[in-house]
Parts: structure tokens; sequence; C-alpha cells
């Protein structure tokens, strides 16, 4: 079949696709039991070595492998992954992607609690015994940091609504992830040295947990995240950040919010008259 062709029908079964309702996709999941004993699970776990993980070009194409051992490179993503992890145990789906909100470990400055992390952990083992993890680490500001630091929080240029200010934890999933209502408007700059090097040593102390417990015998790695849907998109964009005053701080001339919403060479920027937007967004 010709490669035009194929992309046609592909594009046109894709359209077709149904989606069933969320309700009935959540129905779809069953309970399962959790009553997981961490202590026993993890210290099964104790004479297995570290993982090793890395990918290697052979035959023209990468492969990934695992403690020497080639395996397929599919990873399981959810955020309900303790209902689902029986699910992708049975479809031989090994590799787990599992969601850490950090902010739930984190106590207070160079304060974590890593017991509901090991107990999690337990549980998907549990659930499914021969589970790998690439654990996905949201690095959202704990509440207790951001009232300590409002200076270095996020300011936009368009005004926003007070009431989106308000945070009210709504669901917290397993794993830590906290869904809040008004956190996209209250988090930290990304410009904020105080929040790279206090989220710097948070992560330094995970790490050091991980690798000092049974539990680095099934990470294959580490994928550190923040953002609008922990996608690295700034939160609040569509209030244009960042006025904050750590960015501030980086920058020569901040420019205008109306500076950054028009342009004075059509799609383009014209570096002779915009040259202060163009370093900004650099």
């Amino acid at each position: 079949m010709e490669r035009r062709k194929a992309l046609q029908l592909l594009a046109l079964s894709s359209g077709a696709m149904t989606i069933p309702a969320w309700n009935s996709i959540r129905a779809a999941v069953l309970p399962v039991d959790t009553t997981a004993d961490t202590d026993t699970i993890l210290n099964d776990l104790k004479d297995e070595p570290a993982a090793r993980c890395e990918t290697r070009r052979e035959n023209g194409g990468l492969r990934l492998y695992l403690n020497d051992q080639q395996i397929y490179p599919f990873m399981a993503l959810s955020t309900n992954i303790v209902q689902m992890a029986p699910t992708f145990n049975k479809a031989g789906i090994r590799l787990l992607a599992p969601i850490l909100g950090m902010q739930s470990f984190w106590k207070g400055p160079s304060d974590y609690d890593w017991q509901e992390l090991d107990r999690f952990f337990a549980e998907l083992l549990m659930l499914h015994p021969d589970a790998c993890f690439l654990p996905r680490l949201h690095l959202n500001t704990p509440l207790w940091w951001r009232e300590e630091h409002p200076d270095e929080m996020l300011k936009f240029g368009l005004p926003v609504d007070p009431e989106r200010y308000k945070i009210e934890p709504e669901t917290i999933l397993p794993g830590g992830l906290v869904w809040e209502s008004g956190q996209e408007v209250y988090e930290a700059s990304w410009a904020s040295k105080k929040w790279r090097q206090d989220s710097g040593e948070m992560l330094q102390a995970f790490l050091n947990h991980i690798e000092d417990s049974p539990l680095k015998s099934r990470m294959i790695g580490y994928h550190p995240t923040t953002g609008v849907t922990g996608e690295w998109g700034y939160f609040g964009a569509r209030f244009l950040p960042d006025y904050s005053k750590p960015m501030q701080k980086r920058v020569d001339e901040l420019p205008t919010a109306k500076e950054r919403m028009n342009t004075t060479f059509g799609l383009l920027r014209d570096p002779q008259k915009e040259k202060a937007v163009i370093d900004y967004y650099q």
C-alpha cells in the first residue's frame, strides 16, 4: 500500500473511534485488595541487585535492556494505577510509570516522610510482583512552602480572579498526587533559585531513600516533571506569567502584557523592535 494511502486510512480510522463515557471507564476498574505488608514485600527484594536499564542500538534501531535482558518498551501509566496493576500484570506489561506527588512526602524544610511512598510501591508489587518502575515525579510545591515563600510565587501580566488563588485540596491520588483547585495560579516561579534549590534537595533525599532501599532493584529511572498536566507547561499560561520577583532578576527588561500579545511582523517578531520580548521568552 502507498504510504500516502496508508496515512489517509489511519486518519479516517482514528476519526471514527468512539470514546466511552468516563463513568463507564471507571466502572470497568474493579476494586483490589491493597492491604500490603510493606516490610515483608520489600524484604523479599533485598537480595535482588540494583536495576540496570539501558538502550542499545541494534539492527538499525534502539532496543531497551533491563538487567542485560531485552524487554519490550511498553509502559503503563494511570492515575488509578493501583486498581489497574492486576490488569497490567495479566496483560504482560512489566514496566509501570506511577505518578508520585512529591509534595505529599515533603513535610517541611529538609523534612521528608517516605513511609507512605514505600507503602504505595509495596501495594503495586503485591498486585504485580514482577513490576519495574519509571516513576513520574511531580514537583508541585507543598502548600507550606508556598505560604513561607510568597516572594517566590508566580505573578501574572493579566488580571486573575482572586478566588482562583484559594487552595482547596480535592483529591489525593494513590502515590500522593494532590488535585487542587486554584493551584494553577498559586505556584512557584520556575525562575526562583530558592524553588530550584529546595526541590533539588528534596529530590536528592528521595533518591538517597530509594538507593538505600530494596526498591532500587525495581527502579529503571526517574521522570521529574511539573507544570500543567505534568508536562512542563507554565502554570497559568492564559494569564501571561511570569512577572515574579525571581523573573525580574533574570531579565534586563520585562515586556508588558500588550507587547507579548502583539507582534510587529505578522506571526514573527522583529528583533530590532521586539528584542525585549524575544529575550524574555528565551
